[in-house]
């Protein structure tokens, strides 16, 4: 009989304790660039029950338990990625940090679906209903984007361009490749619409102007 990697009579939710919420970051998990495997994850953070609610589909979990889980350095918006060919989930470095435990898991089950569907089925699942099968499955809502204030653009933001004349401001996650002085708020037009850079200060308070 064939052993499997994991132990399909366990709960398909992982009992968390109430009191304690999910099990805290540690105050520089932030800074490494390799976090380990699914499995280890999924074991430290107590969500392995969680994943185990997938057992039907085998292969594609098994394969998702040996995967690699790496911070994203160049992520800034997005909180999280999964590249089955590679066998590796990237997260946003920011889940990682003290506080931010929920969105970190959250994220972590969304990616690992990604993992299990696709490699399950031999091919890409999109947010498809196989993909939204593994979700239930284990026990997540199939939400396909993330609502989380500190990777929105205006949080992350590298420059803020705002219009002089209605005070709309323009967040850019990169820096745009044209200047600001050729560039103009599309509401107000070329004449009114001249464009101030501000530089963000995300971490002390409201942008600042150049």
């Amino acid at each position: 009989m064939t052993s499997l990697p994991f132990d399909p009579a366990l709960p398909a939710a992982d009992p968390v304790d109430a009191v304690t919420g999910p099990v805290p970051n540690h105050p520089l998990d932030h800074r490494l660039k390799t976090l380990g495997t699914v499995a280890a994850l999924a074991t430290r953070w107590r969500l392995l029950g969680r994943l185990n609610g997938a057992w039907k589909a085998v292969r594609g979990l098994a394969a998702c338990l040996g995967a690699e889980v790496t911070i994203g350095r160049r992520m800034r918006t997005r909180a999280g990625s999964a590249w089955p060919g590679r066998r590796l989930i990237m997260l946003h470095p920011d889940l990682l940090k003290p506080g931010h435990e929920t969105d970190r898991d959250q994220t972590f089950l969304h990616e690992c679906a990604h993992l299990i569907a696709d490699l399950e089925h031999g091919r890409s699942c999109g947010h498809d209903a196989r993909w939204r099968a593994v979700m239930l499955a284990i026990g997540e809502v199939p939400a396909t984007t993330h609502r989380i204030d500190y990777l929105s653009a205006s949080a992350q933001a590298r420059v803020i361009w705002r219009c002089v004349s209605c005070g709309r401001e323009h967040a850019f996650v990169r820096r745009p490749r044209r200047p600001v002085a050729r560039c103009h708020c599309r509401a107000c037009g070329p004449d009114r619409g001249r464009l101030e850079e501000l530089v963000p200060l995300r971490d002390h308070g409201p942008a600042a102007k150049t």
